[in-house]
């Protein structure tokens, strides 16, 4: 029997390809790993005896130049483009379809057939996408549809995006010319690059070089050490950025190298170089990191030196209400200062993302970002994490300097530490054991409360609240924007498409008038969890009333908040309680599957089966 690998460039393709393992009983190894994360697992995987390899788009292209395995691409189907475009259709904004070319002429055919226009944008290799995406900025384009790297250069890039997902039957078809490939080559499996599952299973981080410097290997620990994207590092001289991981020195003089204790970023590593022969010529050379004895952490053990990344642009947030219009408005303006803001809003309306945007449209958006939610730390924590305590400590200001820390239920700080902070906050100098050390931070705080009345109350110190109250932006409920719902919904359906292998389309004029009916107090949050059961208990390609009647009628009678997962007894049969407790498991695992079923104490196969039942 062909024993088959699948690289899914998305988490959704993968579990289509799990599902028509089932459902043929084949031997297909399923990994999910987009471009170059791809080709890392295609490598490793190499000698594990797999007859033929399947992927899609780019990461098939790069996977078919490194591997001597054979590759099938998956093609994207009318089907799939039809799909898509169905989805998009009422869309406001201006659309644009960017891929190569067959996936471009497929669009405009199947745009002209829905009466949507889409305008296209023509790529041949990866290095057009990014002048192609300023193109499309420059035009207005405000939504691109393409496949998973046009979309994610896109969304990186600050416009809206949604991926092009394969339906089954593009699946099916993969896997039957994947058999035929195998047929007709019949040749036997090379036995090469053993290395590769080596290196990526090592706990210590591996670089490869080849004789010019240039990254031919670097494993996923290497990444994290130097806190960089893997896919960037390959090709490319180490020199300018990382001193200590200079190549050239090695291979010239043909002999090994070791330091011990450098600081590299975050990281305090020993580092080893040493060059590669092959026949007794120079190949290239190697580096081993390994984390050092000395570890540079605060004094409970907890590294506050890993920042939150915003990824949330202004232009991927959804602005059509008048209400939202004054409120991202203000915020682009404000983002120029560097004046505190006071982010206001019930919980689910969005806060950190305008959050985010502020930071990211402001000069600071190339520096850290620390979002501090003062509930998640004890007393002694955070008087660590404000002003240090020994010289061992981490401080956030130190850390974060010339970047921006969001503040979120900030009355949570201990009062008596709160003028403390505020003094802190004005001088903008941090005293550590007699020394001044001036920051430069950007401060912006999140809150569900009144916090004038919470200084009533004596739980927020005055001079704190009087040093972070000069701008204040209010974000207004769902119940209040609601011509933003269908754009959002249409946003979340994208997401579980690409996450589930799902292929649904729409909603019903029915569901969607149910969901315009409820009030929503639980806001964007609750709609979009609200929206990823809907698509877990749907077939599609539209989510009907039959299949979601009890997920409507539960808004109505659920609380809204749930603190671990909860469970009525009430009226339900043996298999309703089984199939109420995977949806909110699930939904616990923000969707991940694997992280489903190992908590359920199942395969992901049973569980795949059971979601496919669910209604």
């Amino acid at each position: 029997m062909t024993k088959m690998l699948v690289i899914a460039p998305y988490e959704g393709l993968g579990e289509l390809f799990e599902e028509a393992a089932n459902e043929l009983e084949m031997d297909i190894d399923v990994r999910v790993g987009n471009l170059y994360k791809g080709l890392m697992i295609a490598k490793s995987l190499e000698s594990e005896g797999y007859d033929v390899v399947i992927s899609r788009g780019a990461t098939a292209r790069v996977i078919k130049e490194k591997i001597h395995l054979p590759v099938v691409e998956l093609q994207i189907s009318g089907y799939d483009i039809l799909r898509t475009l169905r989805l998009i259709q009422g869309y406001t904004g201006k659309v644009g379809v960017m891929s190569f070319f067959n996936i471009v002429k497929g669009a405009e055919s199947v745009g002209l057939l829905l009466g949507i226009d889409v305008q296209s944008f023509l790529i041949n290799s990866e290095e057009d996408i990014k002048p192609t995406i300023y193109q499309a900025k420059a035009q207005g384009i405000d939504l691109i549809i393409g496949d998973v790297i046009t979309t994610n250069v896109a969304k990186h890039h600050g416009i809206n995006s949604m991926l092009i997902t394969s339906g089954k039957e593009a699946v099916f078809d993969a896997i039957e010319r994947a058999k035929e490939l195998v047929y007709y080559l019949d040749k036997e499996k090379k036995i090469k690059n053993s290395y590769h599952a080596v290196v990526e299973k090592s706990k210590a981080g591996i670089i490869i070089v080849d004789q010019d410097a240039n990254c031919i290997e670097i494993n996923e620990q290497a990444a994290k050490f130097l806190d960089v994207d893997r896919s960037e590092m390959l090709n490319q001289q180490l020199v300018d950025d990382f001193p200590f991981i200079n190549f050239k020195k090695v291979m010239h003089s043909h002999k090994e190298e070791s330091y011990q204790s450098v600081l590299i970023g975050d990281h305090v590593l020993d580092i080893e170089k040493f060059p590669i022969f092959h026949h007794g010529h120079l190949q290239g050379a190697a580096i081993i990191l390994r984390k050092s004895n000395e570890v540079m952490m605060n004094g409970n053990g907890k590294n506050f030196s890993a920042m939150y990344r915003p990824v949330l642009q202004f232009s991927h947030l959804v602005v059509h209400s008048e209400q939202m219009k004054k409120v991202v408005s203000a915020s682009k303006q404000i983002s120029q200062s560097n004046l505190p803001v006071l982010i206001i809003g019930e919980k689910g309306t969005g806060k950190t993302a305008i959050a985010q945007a502020i930071h990211l449209e402001s000069k600071r958006r190339n520096k850290p970002f620390y979002l501090l939610n003062c509930q998640d730390y004890s007393e002694e924590e955070l008087e660590t994490l404000l002003f240090g305590k020994s010289m061992n400590n981490s401080n956030i200001f130190e850390i974060v300097n010339g970047g921006t820390i969001c503040f979120d239920n900030i009355a949570a700080i201990p009062y008596h530490l709160q003028d403390k902070l505020a003094e802190q906050l004005e001088k903008k100098k941090i005293i550590f054991f007699e020394e001044e050390v001036e920051f430069d931070i950007r401060i912006l705080v999140t809150t569900c409360e009144n916090l004038a009345e919470q200084v009533d109350k004596g739980e927020l110190s005055p001079k704190l609240y009087n040093t972070i109250h000069s701008y204040t932006l209010k974000l207004p409920p769902l119940r209040k924007r609601k011509e933003d719902m269908e754009d959002l919904i249409r946003s979340f359906i994208a997401t579980v498409n690409a996450k589930l292998g799902k292929q649904i389309a729409g909603l019903s004029d029915e569901v969607l008038h149910e969901l315009y009916e409820y009030d929503w107090p639980g806001n964007v949050a609750q709609l979009e969890k609200v929206v990823q059961q809907m698509c877990l208990a749907s077939d599609g390609p539209f989510i009907v009333m039959d299949d979601v009647i009890s997920i409507i009628k539960g808004l109505k009678t659920k609380p809204n908040e749930n603190n671990g997962i909860h469970v009525s007894l009430d009226n339900k049969t043996l298999d309703e309680l089984v199939n109420e407790i995977i949806l909110k498991v699930i939904e616990d695992e923000e969707y991940n599957q694997s992280k489903a079923a190992k908590r359920l104490g199942i395969n992901r196969s049973t569980l795949w089966r059971k979601l496919k039942t669910l209604k």
